[in-house]
C-alpha cells in the first residue's frame, strides 16, 4: 500500500512541472485615445529591472481603442506589465512634459496611482500560477 502509495505520488510530482509551464497572459488595454502608433508591453519578473529591462515584451500596432496584447509559454511566478502607447513610433516613452513627465499614455498592472512618478514594483506585481487576463487602463 505504502508503495502504490509513493508511486502515485511520483507520478503527481512529475507532472506538476508541466502544470506550472506554458501559461498565457492577456493584457487588455483600454482607454486607448489615438489610433496610431504602436503599444509596446513589458513583463517583468525581478524588481531589479522594473523600469529597464524586461523579461519578454510584445508590441501591438493600434488600430482600437481596446487592444489584446498576448504573452504565452510563462512559468508560475510572481510578474509586473509596464506598457506604453508610443504614438510616434520612436520606440520609446517620450518625457518631454511638465517636469519630465511622459507625454505620452502609459499604465501598469493593478493600474496603480501614481501622481508623482512611476508606482513602486510592489504595487504592480501579481502571481500568474493559471492563464489570465488582465485589464491596464492608459
Amino acid at each position: 500500500m505504502k508503495m502504490k502509495l509513493w508511486s502515485s505520488l511520483f507520478v503527481l510530482l512529475m507532472e506538476l512541472p508541466a502544470f506550472a509551464q506554458g501559461l498565457g497572459l492577456v493584457i487588455e488595454v483600454v482607454n486607448i485615445g489615438t489610433l496610431h502608433g504602436t503599444i509596446r508591453a513589458c513583463l517583468t519578473t525581478d524588481k531589479k529591472d522594473f523600469l529597464s529591462r524586461c523579461s519578454v515584451s510584445e508590441q501591438q500596432v493600434v488600430n482600437r481603442n481596446t487592444m489584446l496584447i498576448e504573452f504565452g509559454n510563462l512559468n508560475t511566478g510572481t510578474y509586473c506589465v509596464s506598457l506604453y502607447h508610443d504614438i510616434d513610433n520612436n520606440g520609446k516613452l517620450n518625457s518631454d512634459g511638465l517636469f519630465g513627465m511622459p507625454s505620452e499614455p502609459y499604465g501598469f498592472s493593478n493600474n496603480p496611482g501614481n501622481r508623482f512618478g512611476p508606482p513602486p514594483f510592489r504595487k504592480c506585481t501579481f502571481e500568474l500560477v493559471t492563464d489570465l487576463t488582465i485589464r491596464i487602463k492608459l
